[in-house]
C-alpha cells in the first residue's frame, strides 16, 4: 500500500508535530479578511448615510447609491447595517443608473478603517432624501425590518466590477420614519 506518510518533525524548525495517534497538532490564528485588507493596504472603508427622516409613504425612498469608479478593482461589500425607528421595507437594487438620488448628487460620508493611511475609495457614494428615486435597475433582494438595527451579512459576495451600481431603498407606512444605514466595503484587485 503506497500513500502518502505524516511524521512527526517536532523539534526540527517550523515542522508540526505529529502525535502517536498520527493527529496532526497545529496552531493556527484565523484572521478576518476585512482586518487584513485594512492593515496591509488601507483598503477597507465604512460609508455611512447620517440618519435621514423620510416622509414620503407612496413611493420606496432611494437611501443611498454606490458607483465603483475603478477601472481596475472589484469593490465588494462585506455587510450592510440598517437602523429605523419603525417598519421598514428594505430593497436592494441592482446596477441602478438614473434617479433623483443620482442628480441630486449629495455625498455620504466615507472613512478608510485603517485611520494611519490616507487611502481613498475609488468609488461614489450618494445619498437620499425624503422622496428620492431609482427610476431604473432591478431588485434583487428584499426585507422587512420592525424598529431595530439589523445587519445584513453579504459575506464578501456582493462584488461590483469596474461601472457597477448598487443601491437601497426604504419603503415606508409610518410618516415619519427615522433611518439610517452604513456599508462596510473593500476594493481590491480584480
Amino acid at each position: 500500500m503506497s500513500g502518502i506518510a505524516i511524521v512527526n518533525g517536532t523539534g526540527d524548525g517550523l515542522r508540526a508535530k505529529v502525535d502517536a495517534n498520527n493527529e496532526l497538532h497545529v496552531h493556527a490564528r484565523v484572521l478576518d479578511h476585512v482586518a487584513v485588507e485594512s492593515k496591509t493596504h488601507g483598503n477597507a472603508f465604512f460609508l455611512a448615510t447620517e440618519f435621514i427622516t423620510l416622509t414620503a409613504t407612496t413611493s420606496e425612498n432611494a437611501v443611498w447609491w454606490i458607483k465603483n469608479t475603478s477601472e481596475s478593482k472589484n469593490l465588494i461589500i462585506h455587510s450592510i447595517r440598517v437602523s429605523s425607528d419603525d417598519e421598514v421595507k428594505w430593497r436592494m437594487v441592482a446596477n441602478p443608473t438614473a434617479g433623483t438620488i443620482i442628480t441630486g448628487a449629495a455625498a455620504g460620508d466615507t472613512q478608510s478603517l485603517n485611520l494611519s493611511l490616507k487611502t481613498t475609495l475609488s468609488a461614489l457614494f450618494y445619498v437620499g432624501v425624503s422622496g428620492n428615486t431609482f427610476s431604473d435597475g432591478n431588485h434583487f433582494g428584499q426585507w422587512v425590518k420592525q424598529s431595530d438595527v439589523f445587519v445584513m451579512q453579504m459575506r464578501s459576495a456582493l462584488i461590483l466590477g469596474p461601472q457597477d451600481t448598487c443601491g437601497l431603498t426604504a419603503d415606508i407606512t409610518t410618516n415619519p420614519t427615522i433611518v439610517g444605514s452604513t456599508v462596510l466595503v473593500t476594493q481590491e484587485d480584480r
